[in-house]
């Protein structure tokens, strides 16, 4: 079993707290049932009144909520690369001046070799502390 993603959820409960809102205005203002809790139906009752919600004095607000609640799926299911590496130093390869990264914890990189450097040269999880010697070795003769 997989651990709880905290973002995720946390992301999924902002489109469903945005969507109730916006789909129980709507309900109140048409005078129609709102369309439940699920995330679909929230979605559908939108859509279905969209034309109505466009020519609405808050269409601006909805739009820019919309907007950012996609932004805010996207950032979750694909973080910006930046935050999910950490910088460990310059290569150990011999003529290789490029970075080593890992995975931040809790992060996932789509390969099993999550330390590597932008060369391609990469480590196994029994390398990693031999490799931590080699670029403290590294920074010492280069400073």
């Amino acid at each position: 079993m997989s651990p709880l993603n905290d973002s995720a959820i946390e992301t999924r409960s902002n489109i469903s707290g945005v969507l109730t809102a916006w789909s129980s205005s709507v309900a109140e203002e048409k005078g129609t049932p709102a369309p439940g809790s699920s995330v679909r139906r929230l979605t559908h009752f939108l859509l279905t009144h969209l034309h109505w919600l466009a020519k609405s004095t808050e269409a601006v607000v909805f739009a820019d909520e919309i907007e950012n609640l996609t932004t805010e799926a996207r950032r979750t299911i694909d973080p910006a690369p930046e935050a999910r590496l950490i910088t460990l130093g310059r290569c150990v390869e011999p003529d290789c001046a490029e970075i080593i990264t890992a995975a931040a914890p809790g992060q996932r990189i789509s390969n099993s070799r999550s330390i590597s450097c932008a060369a391609g040269h990469s480590w196994e999880i029994h390398e990693w502390f031999l490799l931590q010697s080699r670029i403290e070795q590294k920074k010492g003769v280069s400073a």
